[in-house]
């Protein structure tokens, strides 16, 4: 007769009772469930305050709708937020950049403005070589296509930022953007 008093808490015992293939595939549940979990630490969601309270985001998303792209051009599509500082020359001032590839006529892409600020602008750069940098003809007349938030144009130069705004409040409405090439 067994001694129960031998088996430990654990329940080794029954364990060795259940056949290897549950033992191991057991055992690779659990590291699954580490590698998981180490995953989520990494990126920075196991302890997000996003997934345990009901604070609500202040970030508002912008919906664009970009239309016009001459997609035989080649290249990609830079969509930039801007405030006033920046605008619409000074790319290293954007609030962000977002690369779409330029292979449809049409694109819709949601921008998100930040919590702060009450007035943004839009540019689209249609950047065929893919420097980063509107491309200019040997006068000085843009070589790329490009498009601004508001319906502002090229006109003798950049439009400026009091044509292409977007104030807060406004933000939910449909942008509709038409890539001008000259």
């Amino acid at each position: 007769m067994q001694n129960k008093t031998n088996r430990n808490e654990t329940g080794d015992e029954e364990n060795r009772r259940r056949p290897a293939r549950f033992r191991r595939a057991r055992s690779v549940m659990r590291i699954n469930a580490l590698i998981a979990a180490g995953a989520m630490i990494l990126a920075g969601t196991a302890m997000s305050p996003k997934i345990f309270s009901n604070a609500q985001d202040n970030n508002i998303e912008v919906p664009v709708l970009i239309e016009g792209i001459e997609t035989e051009r080649g290249g990609e599509l830079l969509v930039m937020l801007f405030r006033r500082d920046g605008f619409p020359t000074k790319h290293d001032r954007a609030l962000s950049i977002r690369r779409l590839p330029a292979n449809t006529k049409t694109v819709r892409v949601s921008v998100p403005i930040p919590a702060e600020g009450e007035e943004f602008a839009i540019k689209i750069l249609h950047d065929q070589d893919r420097n980063g940098k509107v491309t200019k003809n040997f006068i000085g007349i843009p070589a790329e296509g490009l498009g601004f938030s508001n319906g502002a144009v090229l006109n003798f130069g950049p439009p400026k930022f009091k044509a292409a705004r977007i104030a807060r409040a406004d933000a939910g409405k449909v942008q509709r953007i038409r890539l001008q090439y000259l």
